[in-house]
């Protein structure tokens, strides 16, 4: 009896240190909420995932989903007066919420105010607070998708007024940049009351510009996009200081009324070979686009961790981690002048781990200074790139290490603006991964362009393909029929067709230089040898079919040497070569769809189609 006593004893203390550590870290329920005691409020690097589901309910925060049903994450604020708050989370996981309530979410009958979103990140942009109430601020996740979610939290008061230099539209870091460049200015007002008569201007090293008064209203959470009259001379290659400012009479934070800017007249390149391996740096090459996560350093995750060979330091998305929810970013490379080179390649070394179906990388060109891109290359070109099979063109699944891609740049010889980036875009469904590295780009010209060209001639069944191709060192045929997606990469080669008709032949020649194409039209009259799906010599039963086939001559002088299924595509998925004049195959493994049966017997090739069900 002492021994289940002290047996009892045990699991209940067990069970008391489980309960305290699960209800008594901080974050995890209301009484051991995060205390914020001052705003502005700003932490990263939290997580649900160790402080447990507590709470389940709240109207504001859905049915199906329920954005509350996942682990919570709470944090307790007492305003000493009446504010106006702005909650931001970013760096989630998708399906995440954010609620805030004057109780407990547990005995709160609602929502002083919420938001949630599947893809993540949800913002509150403005809740009115009475100063001397508690408020709980919750973050929480749909449990059936996301149990818990990484996130990082900020919260801010919203001041009556606040007007803020949100970005320096122009002029932005490029090559060919003139002595009259427009100076275009981005402004906010943050604040929840409406503003007008405020002042703007910029300055240039230091040599300023007179301000500008702003006479018509920005309303609370409005912008304004202002282009100065007054433009500035870059026509130098070198950076610049530009300095753009906003000054409102009454402004309750100053902090965000001015933004220093630097801008590069950047130098072309223009000779060639171009090598970058950034061991000394970033080399010119430098990242932006939406939710960016690129960084240069030494990859360490769990999957992409190394760098290229030859290296310290490659470009990847998130060095430790996973890329951001909703990424939509890039690293632009420096001006390239392409005048004296009519042909260019460029190879790199790359590695990826991505969801095969949502999200991937690819590389883009511009030769109007970055303000349109086109794609390089197309999905399983040579070499090693892209590999997509769905609606995009892209680099996506896992590479499985580090490998060499390399690409013509065909439609950038002979032009002097061009522009490289790689690009790493998130698909519409929002999973994680961990993303792309690159490193060791290499730019070069090429002197020998391949030229197809090829011989047909036609045998029996089909046509016999004599290569002509110069300069080439690999090939891609395309019969132009169904079995085209089986890549015939030979010089020479020959194909057989299931039925007659006119077909064309195309030949892709390619070397590190580029691609030539070549085609030809064949016309096939008659399949020698086999008679006409009407044929009373070969009968075939049940059609369609489900299990098994059996398969009859109706001649007493023809013999069985082989029977032959082939599917759509061409390809041979049965083969007996077992005399006889009759049988029954065993079609188990067979996909549903339409076959081809080929029976070969001593007099004869007889064929005839057949559909498994």
């Amino acid at each position: 009896m002492k021994k289940v006593y002290t047996f009892i004893i045990c699991c209940s203390i067990l069970f008391s240190i489980s309960v305290f550590q699960t209800y008594g870290q901080v974050g995890s329920v209301c009484d051991s909420a995060y205390v914020i005691n001052s705003l502005p409020f700003n932490v990263t690097g939290l997580s649900t995932a160790t402080s447990g589901n507590h709470y389940n309910t709240l109207s504001c925060a859905g049915t199906f989903p329920n954005y509350i049903s996942g682990n919570d994450f709470v944090f307790k604020y007492t305003p000493a007066t009446n504010k106006t708050v702005k909650v931001t989370l970013s760096n989630t996981s998708y399906a995440v919420g954010v609620f805030i309530t004057s109780d407990c979410p547990d005995v709160a009958t609602g929502c002083v105010a919420s938001n949630n979103g599947l893809t993540g990140n949800p913002v509150i942009p403005t809740a009115n607070l009475t100063g001397g109430t508690t408020y709980y601020i919750t973050v929480s996740s749909v449990s059936f998708s996301t149990p818990s979610t990484a996130f990082d939290i900020e919260v801010k008061e919203l001041l009556a007024f606040d007007a803020a230099t949100a970005k320096v539209i122009s002029p932005v870091s490029n090559c060919g940049l003139t002595n009259a460049e427009a100076v275009i200015v981005k402004y906010k007002n943050l604040g929840t009351q409406s503003i007008n008569n405020f002042m703007v201007g910029y300055s240039l090293n230091g040599t300023p510009i007179s301000p500008v008064t702003i006479t018509t209203p920005l309303n609370a959470g409005d912008s304004l996009s202002y282009t100065f009259t007054q433009t500035v001379d870059l026509s130098v290659i070198g950076s610049y200081q530009l300095t753009a400012y906003i000054f409102l009479t009454g402004d309750l934070n100053t902090v965000n009324d001015t933004i220093h800017n630097t801008v590069a007249h950047q130098a072309y390149v223009n000779t060639l070979p171009y090598s970058q391996d950034f061991e000394a740096g970033d080399g010119g090459w430098t990242a932006g686009g939406t939710n960016s996560s690129w960084a240069l350093g030494t990859p360490a995750c769990s999957v992409i961790n190394a760098a290229a060979p030859g290296g310290v330091k490659s470009w990847k998305t998130n060095l430790t981690g996973d890329f951001n929810t909703g990424e939509d970013s890039y690293v632009v490379g420096p001006c390239f002048d392409f005048t004296n080179y009519p042909h260019v390649s460029m190879k790199m070394d790359i590695w990826y781990e991505t969801s095969q179906i949502a999200d991937g990388a690819r590389v883009e060109a511009s030769t109007d200074g970055g303000t349109t891109w086109f794609i390089i290359g197309n999905n399983n070109e040579p070499t090693n790139w892209y590999n997509a099979q769905l609606t995009d063109i892209l680099w996506t699944g896992s590479a499985n290490g580090w490998k060499t891609a390399q690409h013509p740049l065909d439609s950038l010889g002979g032009k002097n603006n061009v522009r490289i980036h790689v690009v790493y875009k998130a698909g519409i469904v929002p999973l994680t991964a961990e993303g792309f590295a690159f490193d060791n780009i290499r730019i070069y010209a090429c002197d020998s362009m391949p030229t197809s060209g090829f011989t047909s001639v036609i045998n029996a069944n089909g046509v016999n393909l004599t290569n002509t191709s110069t300069n080439a060192t690999g090939y891609l045929w395309d019969f132009g029929d169904q079995l085209s997606i089986q890549s015939d990469t030979n010089a020479n080669t020959s194909h057989t067709y299931l039925t007659p008709g006119t077909y064309t032949i195309t030949l892709s020649a390619f070397n590190e230089c580029g691609v030539s194409h070549s085609s030809q039209s064949v016309t096939i009259t008659s399949i020698v040898g086999i008679e006409e799906i009407t044929s009373q010599n070969l009968i075939i039963y049940p059609n369609p079919a489900k299990a098994l086939l059996n398969v009859r001559l109706n001649s007493k002088t023809e013999v069985v040497q082989k029977i032959q299924i082939f599917n759509i595509l061409g390809q041979e998925v049965y083969n007996d070569s077992s005399p006889k004049s009759e049988g029954t195959i065993n079609i188990n493994n067979l996909s549903k769809g339409v076959y081809s049966l080929k029976v070969t017997t001593n007099k004869n090739l007889l064929s005839r189609k057949f559909t498994v069900d």
